[in-house]
């Protein structure tokens, strides 16, 4: 719809795609840049030894370091009111799969 609109329409997704039913990428839905065809096993679902278990659980500064380098890039390009991005993130289930700094107080 964007480039419709406006050609010159930039637009990334990254972290979680999981269209695990009509197995659509990111490409194929008309975005220029992002992760590739994701589902939860990539951002470390429970039982899959992924980055849940990492320092990096749930892929969160991955993710969100390349949304923002999307923007720096728009930014440099000249392209700021025309850059779209979305960001999925992958879902904690539960504190052990977050980063001790990421985590709050405990009680």
């Amino acid at each position: 719809m964007l480039k419709a609109a406006d050609p010159r329409y930039v637009t990334a997704h990254f972290g979680k795609w999981d269209h695990r039913y009509d197995e659509i990428t990111p490409a194929e839905q008309g975005y220029d840049f992002s992760d590739g065809y994701t589902g939860n096993s990539t951002g470390g679902a429970k039982g899959s030894g992924g980055p849940a278990v990492q320092d990096d659980p749930k892929r969160i500064d991955t993710i969100t370091n390349k949304a923002l380098q999307f923007i720096d890039r728009s930014h440099a390009a000249n392209q700021p009111s025309r850059q779209r991005s979305r960001v999925g993130q992958y879902q904690a289930e539960d504190g052990s799969q977050s980063a001790p700094t990421q985590r709050g107080p405990t009680r």
